[in-house]
C-alpha cells in the first residue's frame, strides 16, 4: 500500500533529479574547464596582454559579430518568404533576441522563444518558424562537417577529433533524414499522429497540429535553387563569424590567418556540445585555447584572446537583446493572408 501511494509522487521527482544531475554535470565540467583554463597562467602577463590590444582591431569585431547576427536574417527570410516577408531589421531582432536567451538560459530556450516571437509578428505560425530554424541549424551542421573536413591542420590533431569519414558518415545520414522531410513528410506526420494518440487531448492536438506546421518549412528544401542558396549563404555567414576572429587576431597581434580564425571558430562551436553553465564560462575559454594553442600561441595569450572572444561574441547581443526586450511588443497580426 505505502509503494502505491509513493508511487506517483516517485515518477513526478524523477524529471526535477534528472535536472539536478544535469546541472551537477554541466557546473562540474564548467569547474574543471576553468582550472584547466587558469593553470599556471601568470596574472602580470595576462594583464600586460590587455595593455597592449588594439582597440581599434577589438571595435571592428564587435560590430562584425553584430553584424553577422543582421546578416542570418537573410538566409532566415528565404525561410520565412511562403508565410509572410517579414523585413531584415525586425528578423535580426528576434535573432538576437532568441541568441541572447540562449547564452542565458539553458536547452536552447532562444530557439523556441524566436518560435513564439515570430508568430505573434507575422503571418507565419510558431510551428513552421520553428521547422524554419530546425532546417537553419541543419545548414549550420552541414557547414561545420563541411569545413571541418577542409581544415589544413586536421591531420595534425584527427586524433583528438572524430575522423573526417565518420563526420562525413554523420552528415550524410543527415542529409537523408530532411531529404526524407522535404519529400515524404506524410511519413513523419503518421508517427506523429500516433505520438499524440498517447497524449492527453489537450496535448495531443497541438502537438499534431504544431509538427504538421512545422513539416510545410521543409517543403522549401524540395526546389534545388533554394537549397543551393541557403547553402552558399550559410558558407559566407561562416566565414563572416570567422572574421571576427582574425579581426582580434590583429587586435592582440597574433600572426595567424583565416584558416586559424576559422578553426577556432569551429573548436568553439564544438565547445558548445557537453553540458555547461549559461553562458558556456570556462568551456568557451578552455576550447578556444585549445585550438589558439595548436598554432604554437603562448598559453597565457591565448587565454587572454579567448577572454577577450568570448566578452566580444557574447556581451554585445545579451546587452542589445536586453534592449530590445524592454520595448519588445508582442501581439498577433490582423493582416489578411498573403496571396499566393
Amino acid at each position: 500500500m505505502a509503494k502505491i501511494l509513493s508511487g506517483p509522487s516517485d515518477k513526478a521527482q524523477r524529471p526535477i533529479q534528472r535536472k539536478l544531475v544535469r546541472y551537477a554535470l554541466a557546473l562540474a565540467i564548467t569547474i574543471l574547464a576553468l582550472w584547466l583554463s587558469f593553470r599556471n597562467i601568470d596574472g602580470s602577463v595576462l594583464k600586460a596582454a590587455f595593455a597592449r590590444a588594439n582597440y581599434f582591431w577589438v571595435a571592428l569585431a564587435v560590430l562584425n559579430s553584430v553584424f553577422s547576427v543582421y546578416a542570418l536574417g537573410w538566409r532566415w527570410r528565404i525561410l520565412l518568404d511562403p508565410k509572410d516577408r517579414i523585413p531584415i531589421g525586425a528578423l535580426f531582432r528576434l535573432n538576437i533576441l532568441s541568441q541572447c536567451a540562449n547564452i542565458l538560459m539553458p536547452a536552447r530556450a532562444g530557439d523556441f522563444l524566436r518560435a513564439y516571437m515570430t508568430s505573434t509578428v507575422s503571418r507565419a505560425s510558431g510551428g513552421f518558424a520553428l521547422g524554419t530554424i530546425v532546417i537553419e541549424r541543419f545548414f549550420d551542421f552541414m557547414a561545420f562537417v563541411f569545413f571541418w573536413m577542409l581544415m589544413p591542420v586536421a591531420l595534425a590533431i584527427q586524433t583528438r577529433f572524430p575522423s573526417t569519414w565518420i563526420a562525413a558518415l554523420i552528415c550524410g545520414l543527415a542529409l537523408c533524414a530532411v531529404w526524407a522531410l522535404a519529400r515524404h513528410p506524410q511519413i513523419v506526420a503518421r508517427g506523429g499522429r500516433a505520438i499524440s494518440r498517447l497524449l492527453p487531448e489537450r496535448f495531443g492536438a497541438p502537438v499534431q497540429q504544431g509538427l504538421s506546421q512545422g513539416l510545410e518549412a521543409f517543403a522549401a528544401m524540395r526546389k534545388p535553387r533554394t537549397v543551393f542558396y541557403l547553402s552558399a549563404i550559410t558558407v559566407a555567414l561562416t566565414g563572416l563569424h570567422a572574421v571576427t576572429n582574425l579581426f582580434l587576431f590583429r587586435a592582440f597581434r597574433l600572426d595567424l590567418s583565416f584558416w586559424p580564425a576559422l578553426f577556432v571558430l569551429l573548436a568553439a562551436q564544438a565547445g558548445a556540445l557537453p553540458p555547461s553553465v549559461p553562458g558556456r564560462i570556462g568551456i568557451f575559454e578552455y576550447a578556444v585555447i585549445l585550438a589558439v594553442s595548436s598554432f604554437g600561441i603562448a598559453k597565457n595569450d591565448a587565454l587572454s584572446y579567448a577572454l577577450m572572444l568570448h566578452v566580444v561574441a557574447y556581451l554585445p547581443k545579451i546587452l542589445i537583446g536586453f534592449y530590445f526586450f524592454g520595448s519588445l511588443r508582442l501581439a498577433n497580426p490582423t493582416r489578411p493572408e498573403r496571396p499566393s
